[in-house]
């Protein structure tokens, strides 16, 4: 809606620089305008970014981790040593299906019991610079662990700062709509025009407003069945204030096999978004929405202990 509007008044800049302090208001329309996409643009990348990261060096760990129980396990069993090779008996299973905490304890561990026999290893391709590599990879990502939680906070901050950019780009289009009427019977298809680019476009009948995945955070495997619920905020919309009660409607949408979602019946504004699955945290988070933009969140879920 703000963008097909901005379109309308550049177009037809010979009518509306006439009007008075137009041109102030018009640079504060565009320049909210420019916040809402950048925030958003920022808002997306910090999310996936974050999960990405640490996705990939829960991938490390297992693989180093895994590796050098595998090969202290050969090792206690041509040994016929029975203490080590109950000391090492982690599958890749294991870490593969351990929670974050559950594969920093099990790789802590193997590394500890592959450094008590770290002097008859060699052989099995075990040595310090396998260790010293699998020490960094269990450093980096009990480091990343909390990341979700300290990216959440950025998210806030980028949301709100979406919010105060929506409130200022509707402040200035409000005092447009004012410098409008003024024309209204000397320039009327102008004037029909405005108020046709300023109707809220019905974004349910064709473009995609958002997408993402849910995983959950142990695994980092999808999560089929997770309700997402996506409430908008009040007034988070200058179009939305006229018309309160479909502000407070909640929609909602369901995970599909892999974790996967795709949404086209939002409207412009910031949603607050609740996704939800038995056995699991309840995780709440904040999404602009901008016409034309497609938005991406992706959501990780931890098990009830």
């Amino acid at each position: 809606m703000y963008l097909t509007t901005d379109e309308f008044l550049t177009a037809n800049d010979s009518i509306t620089t006439t009007l008075p302090r137009y041109q102030e208001f018009h640079v504060s329309f565009q320049n909210g305008i420019i916040q809402i996409r950048s925030s958003n643009e920022q808002q997306s990348i910090d999310k996936s970014g974050i999960a990405s990261n640490k996705n990939q060096l829960r991938k490390l760990l297992v693989k180093l981790g895994a590796d050098a129980s595998r090969k202290t396990q050969t090792y206690a069993k041509i040994e016929n040593n029975q203490i080590l090779l109950s000391e090492s008996k982690f599958s890749e299973s294991d870490f593969k299906n351990a929670s974050d905490s559950e594969l920093e304890t099990f790789a802590q561990s193997t590394y500890d019991t592959v450094q008590a026999h770290i002097g008859d290893l060699g052989s099995y391709d075990i040595t310090e610079d396998t260790q010293t590599a699998l020490l960094k990879a269990i450093t980096d990502f009990r480091t990343a662990i909390p990341t979700p939680r300290n990216g959440a906070i950025g998210t806030k901050l980028s949301t709100e700062q979406i919010a105060k950019a929506f409130a200022t780009t509707d402040e200035a289009l409000d005092n447009i709509d004012a410098l409008v009427e003024i024309v209204r019977i000397s320039q009327p298809e102008f004037y029909s025009g405005y108020k046709s680019a300023r109707k809220l476009i019905d974004t349910g009948a064709g473009s995609l407003q958002a997408k993402g995945f849910v995983t959950d955070a142990g695994t980092g495997k999808g999560l089929k069945g997770v309700t997402l619920s996506f409430a908008q905020n009040s007034n988070s919309n200058g179009l939305m204030k006229a018309t309160a009660s479909s502000s407070a409607e909640v929609v909602e949408k369901k995970t599909a096999n892999k974790g996967g979602f795709n949404i086209k019946s939002l409207a412009e504004g910031t949603y607050t978004v609740t996704a939800r699955k038995n056995g699991y945290a309840d995780v709440v988070t904040t999404i602009a929405i901008t016409n034309g933009e497609l938005t991406e969140l992706n959501v990780e879920l931890v098990k009830n202990i």
